[in-house]
């Protein structure tokens, strides 16, 4: 499906580049995504088991021509995270300001994978109060994730993507210990119960 000019490369375990040196349509670029996407998901025949393969695509252009090619790559990665974040089995071309959406992802991704590392999560309480006796009974957990400038990062921003990733088992079972740790300190020294 590929043209004869075609340059395919496998660059990781399941990444695969195609360069394509020339000035073709941005329309023809996707319908070969499109026809490549098809011929991977046609289903196999495995030890008598029908077998269904998804793969995600990202398309790239170095619109002036002047990008370099770890820049057209950069790119091509950035859409392809897109394309996945979309569903399996489907093409996103690079738009502007992907990469930077992509660098942010990273450096997020990293900060939690390091905080839960170093069991670093950084956990407030606020406080359950009776209205009729004016007596603190409880407390909220408020988890914040501290980013590299030292901000506190608002859960809304990286629970997603710990689901995602598949930690929010560790990052929960983290919170629970804290939680519960101040809970001790607190009876010790009575506070709220």
């Amino acid at each position: 499906h590929t043209g004869d000019d075609d340059f395919v490369a496998r660059i990781s375990g399941d990444e695969f580049v195609i360069i394509r040196d020339d000035e073709a349509d941005q329309h023809a670029l996707d319908r070969l995504a499109d026809k490549l996407l098809a011929v991977v998901c046609t289903p196999l025949s495995l030890a008598g088991q029908s077998l269904v393969v998804t793969a995600s695509a990202g398309l790239a252009f170095s619109d002036d021509g002047q990008a370099t090619e770890a820049h057209v790559l950069r790119r091509a990665d950035a859409a392809i995270s897109e394309a996945k974040t979309n569903g399996r089995n489907t093409v996103a071309r690079y738009a502007v300001g992907q990469d930077t959406q992509a660098l942010i992802r990273l450096t997020l991704e990293a900060g939690l994978r390091s905080a839960l590392d170093d069991h670093s999560l950084v956990c407030h309480f606020q406080p359950i109060v009776n209205m009729a006796t004016g007596d603190v009974t409880g407390a909220e957990t408020l988890v914040r994730l501290r980013g590299s400038d030292h901000v506190l990062v608002p859960p809304l921003l990286f629970v997603p993507l710990a689901a995602e990733l598949g930690l929010l088992g560790q990052l929960t079972e983290q919170v629970i210990d804290q939680a519960c740790a101040a809970a001790a300190c607190w009876r010790a020294t009575g506070g709220p119960r």
